[in-house]
């Protein structure tokens, strides 16, 4: 898959911090969300050291994984899914109480393309947890030329 376009959007509302991006993808939107509903290890999600399925089968409401960063040790939980439209993934450190929810929007666009929108949101005393850039939060890949950019 490639990147075409990265967008990324932060913004304080009250104590919690949300972080949003909006992303152009050179595939299928079958493929993106097979991609990212699979958190296929070893590419997704990004700084994941060790990704363990505990419960559930992937793209299943309920599916719980262990998945461990260099900082800890978190569960990772499928909380919404609709096929090829979104999916919502609720996080929480075991080590030390830290939740965040990633939500992803998948969006059809012309000539197989998909926008992939990103929603983190994550207590203002966890930053260090949101991604940093958009592309932390997609499917690796060559950026694309002439990508198009919106902001989210």
């Amino acid at each position: 898959m490639c990147i075409a376009a990265v967008r990324q959007c932060m913004r304080a509302n009250g104590s919690v911090m949300e972080t949003s991006a909006r992303t152009l993808i050179a595939a299928p939107i079958e493929d993106v969300y097979e991609y990212v509903s699979s958190l296929e290890r070893g590419a997704w999600p990004p700084g994941t050291l060790e990704l363990e399925l505990l419960g559930g089968e992937p793209g299943v409401v309920g599916t719980m994984y262990r998945r461990v960063l260099r900082d800890g040790t978190y569960r990772l939980a499928l909380v919404e899914a609709l096929p090829e439209q979104l999916l919502t993934f609720r996080s929480e450190s075991a080590d030390f109480g830290h939740e965040s929810t990633y939500h992803y929007e998948f969006q059809a666009d012309d000539d197989d393309l998909t926008w992939l929108v990103v929603e983190v949101a994550t207590p203002s005393l966890g930053l260090s947890r949101v991604p940093r850039t958009a592309a932390d939060s997609v499917p690796s890949g060559r950026a694309a030329s002439g990508g198009r950019t919106e902001c989210c």
